[in-house]
Formats: C-alpha cells, sequence, structure tokens
C-alpha cells in the first residue's frame, strides 16, 4: 500500500508564494498586452490569451486555498481520531485493571480472614501456655519472689506485642502499606459496607466514572 501523502503548512506556504509571483507576472502580461494592443502593436488574441494565463493562475490559487482548508480538516479529524483511540485503549485497561483489583480484593479477604485465624490461634496457645505456667506456679514452694518473677516475665514476653509489630514489618518489607490507621469501628464499618469486596466494587464504580469523566467527549466517544 502506498504511504498516505499529507499537505502540510510548509507546503502550502511554499506554493501559494511561486503562484502569487506567478499571479503577479501573469496580470502585468495583461496589462501590457492590453496597453500595446491600444497602440496597434499586439492583437485582442495576445490579450485573451495573457487573460487565459492569468484565470487559470487565479484558478490554481483558489484551489489551494481549497486544498489548505481541506488538509486542516482533515489534520484534525485524524488527531481526533487518534485521540478518541486513545481514550478507548486507556478506559479498557482500567476496566481491566478494575476487573483484576476486585479478583484480588477477594483473594485479599480470604487471606485476611485465615490470618485471623492463624493470629487467634496464635494468641490462644500464649494464653494456653500462660494457664499451664500459672498452674505450675501453684504448686511451686520455696523461692515465691523469684517464682512471681519468672511468672510477670513469662507473661511479658507472651504478650508484649512485639510479634504483632513483627507481622507489621513482614507485610511492610514484602511492599504492602497500610496508610490508614484502622478506625475503632473497622469492625462495625466492614458488616456496614458489606465486606471488602462489596467496598471494592463500590469504589470501582466511581473509579470508572472518574476515568470517563478525564475523557473530553465522554465514554460515548471514546
Amino acid at each position: 500500500m502506498a504511504e498516505k501523502q499529507t499537505f502540510t503548512e510548509q507546503d502550502y506556504i511554499s506554493q501559494r508564494d511561486a503562484l502569487d509571483q506567478q499571479i503577479r507576472v501573469a496580470e502585468d502580461d495583461y496589462h501590457r498586452a492590453g496597453y500595446q494592443q491600444v497602440l496597434g502593436e499586439t492583437t485582442q488574441d495576445d490579450v485573451d490569451k495573457a487573460l487565459v494565463t492569468l484565470d487559470a493562475l487565479k484558478n490554481r490559487r483558489r484551489t489551494l486555498e481549497v486544498a489548505r482548508e481541506e488538509s486542516i480538516r482533515v489534520a484534525a479529524n485524524d488527531a481526533l481520531n487518534r485521540s478518541q483511540a486513545g481514550q478507548a485503549a486507556r478506559l479498557a485497561e482500567i476496566d481491566r485493571q478494575l476487573v483484576n483489583r476486585l479478583a484480588i480484593a477477594a483473594k485479599i479477604q480470604d487471606a485476611a480472614r485465615m490470618l485471623a485465624r492463624l493470629v487467634v490461634e496464635y494468641d490462644e496457645a500464649g494464653w494456653a501456655i500462660k494457664d499451664n505456667a500459672k498452674q505450675l506456679y501453684s504448686m511451686a514452694s520455696g523461692n515465691n519472689a523469684r517464682h512471681l518473677s519468672a511468672m510477670s516475665s513469662l507473661h511479658q514476653d507472651l504478650f508484649d506485642g512485639r510479634d504483632m509489630a513483627l507481622l507489621s514489618g513482614l507485610i511492610a518489607k514484602e511492599g504492602a502499606t497500610f496508610s490508614a490507621v484502622p478506625s475503632p469501628n473497622a469492625r462495625a464499618e466492614y458488616d456496614r459496607v458489606g465486606g471488602l469486596t462489596s467496598f471494592v466494587a463500590n469504589v470501582n464504580a466511581k473509579v470508572r466514572a472518574h476515568a470517563v469523566s478525564l475523557c473530553p467527549d465522554g465514554e460515548g466517544r471514546a
């Protein structure tokens, strides 16, 4: 397929300047022929030929202006088509990522439930250890101060919160950061919004509406 030809502004300027120069020369020739006819130095046929040449050049000049207007229209239409194609591509990618985001939210929700169950089991193991240690304490005899200190240290080691802080550190190390501090009403809020996936689905709808609003002509032209 032959490469599409373009008519640039520089093409227009160079052709316009050349034609304007030719028209000036043709006008001089026409005026000179008319003057020479009056003097009897040339014929009406010579005058008519000069006029035909002048008219032909002026017609070419008018055609050049039409060509320029058409080139501007075509360029604007091409730019609009490129813009609309770009908008459609961006919206398609946003739609793909919104679906991806919702699917990942479902996985996060499942993983969070599993993590919560494991943390509960972890805490229960700690309390079971303490309960058994308390029974050992009740069975102990002798240095009560030492035993009491041992119980206090055991509780501190089990429940000082450093392990959960390390869990948060692990999550951050893997690239996830939670920018919002959990609300004391987070549990009630979770129930209110219908869960994480329901919340993400509603946010996705808002995000897509915002994305469409970024297109100058809306989705209908994207």
